[in-house]
């Protein structure tokens, strides 16, 4: 794509990826690493909007559903849309990331209703749950590699391929093979099976991600994080997640799953841990997993003012690096250029990035323009 081309060579892509690596490595740098993780609608099947027009409004979704030349030819304008941007993130293809993957993988049924796909419960008991089938046999895991094997042939290492797609942890696929009540009265009635079971999923969801691992090829000598994070590395960076956390306990979180984090992060050089504001005491516990490198939060519509954040993010620099990513909807309701001259203010640059989830180009280039003078106005 010749359009493609030109806007590639508008960036400095060696400086770029050395500024990743800074980052990565917690290295001292002039400046914090800073882009837009994502350009789009919120809505996932409308963002992939050829793929979100071939499915249901409401009901079961099935794995043939999802087309791959729909999917890739959304990619196409994605990744457009993305490198017309700028900025120090690369956008990484991923199978679409709209589907919960790993909970599909493991047998839960797949539905949308009101424009999102999300996992139902499994009607089996705590023997079945425990008997995954990870052989061809499994529709879900086939299509997941199969869009991954797309992607690599057709962007044939011109562009990033993230190493995974997004895939919930542990904790969310036990959620949602028992049902998020019963995952969490087990807890407290059956934890042994329960602990059992997160490390049974802890070991699927790594041969998941060790699948797609082994189809991607490397960019430029190396390999960047899938999902939305677009963080390139020398070496693969793992993106975990685990929504559930919002509904524990910091006790519950430390005795059921924080072994399993240990056990995820220690089978790559880099990882990266997402939090969504409601689940940020678990950055306690995080700080203590030695493996993991990166921890993220994300700044979403209603939100712990910048200022009582402080205290928790300059905690977190001290031992691991921070990537705050400012969700879509926020401009209206939180005040962004604000907290960006704070933490430019109040965090040391080395090891912290600041990302944006724009809703369209215009909104995103708004975004790295108000912190460019921000950092101009800091050095004057």
């Amino acid at each position: 794509m010749k359009e493609e081309s030109k806007i590639r060579k508008e960036r400095d892509l060696d400086e770029l990826l050395k500024r990743n690596v800074a980052f990565l490595r917690s290295e001292e740098v002039d400046r914090p690493l800073y882009g837009v993780s994502r350009v789009g609608h919120e809505s996932h099947l409308k963002r992939y909007s050829r793929i979100g027009a071939r499915l249901p409004s409401t009901g079961p979704v099935r794995p043939e559903m999802l087309r791959t030349r729909d999917f890739l030819k959304d990619v196409d304008r994605l990744l457009l849309e993305h490198e017309a941007l700028g900025g120090d993130l690369l956008w990484a293809a991923t199978p679409f990331v709209g589907v919960p993957w790993v909970e599909a993988i493991i047998g839960c049924p797949v539905r949308v209703s009101f424009g999102s796909l999300w996992a139902d419960s499994q009607e089996k008991d705590w023997v079945k749950l425990e008997k995954v089938d990870l052989s061809e046999n499994n529709a879900w895991l086939q299509k997941l590699l199969e869009l991954q094997e797309a992607l690599v042939d057709h962007l044939a290492v011109k562009h990033p391929v993230g190493i995974s797609t997004m895939m919930r942890g542990p904790g969310d696929m036990a959620a949602a093979a028992l049902g998020t009540q019963r995952f969490v009265l087990s807890l407290y009635d059956h934890l042994a099976k329960v602990k059992g079971l997160l490390s049974y999923y802890t070991d699927v969801w790594l041969k998941v991600a060790e699948c797609q691992r082994r189809l991607t090829l490397p960019f430029q000598g190396g390999y960047t994080v899938g999902s939305w994070v677009g963080l390139w590395g020398t070496d693969p960076c793992q993106y975990l997640q685990d929504d559930v956390l919002a509904i524990l306990s910091p006790s519950l979180c430390q005795r059921a799953l924080v072994e399993q984090y240990r056990h995820i992060c220690s089978r790559t050089r880099y990882s990266i841990f997402h939090l969504h504001p409601s689940a940020l005491y678990a950055v306690d516990e995080l700080l203590k997993v030695k493996n993991l490198t990166i921890i993220e939060i994300n700044r979403e519509r209603v939100d712990i003012p910048i200022e009582r954040l402080l205290p928790t993010l300059k905690r977190i620099q001290q031992d691991k690096a921070l990537f705050i990513n400012w969700c879509p909807g926020t401009p209206s309701s939180l005040p962004i250029e604000k907290e960006v001259r704070c933490l430019l203010k109040e965090l040391s640059p080395r090891g912290l990035c600041l990302g944006f989830s724009s809703r369209n180009v215009e909104e995103g280039k708004a975004f790295l323009k108000m912190v460019d003078m921000a950092l101009r106005t800091r050095r004057t």
